[in-house]
């Protein structure tokens, strides 16, 4: 669960972009990250961008929102 792909994303990265990319379906993907936190995701991991997960989640909230 906390490996990371080419771009250092990691499946709690994917999850959340997902959360706030595809709101048909965001009900799944919260139960999802909340799952993942719980069975111990690392939020400290960063991306290729240096953000984690939680930093990913306000700039993409910021970028929709704008």
């Amino acid at each position: 669960m906390n490996k990371q792909d080419e771009l250092k994303q990691s499946m709690l990265h994917v999850a959340i972009s997902r959360y706030l990319e595809d709101q048909e379906n965001y009900f799944y993907y919260k139960e999802m990250i909340k799952e993942m936190l719980q069975m111990g995701a690392k939020r400290e991991l960063k991306n290729s961008e240096g953000q984690t997960p939680l930093d990913l989640l306000i700039s993409l909230k910021n970028w929709i929102r704008s």
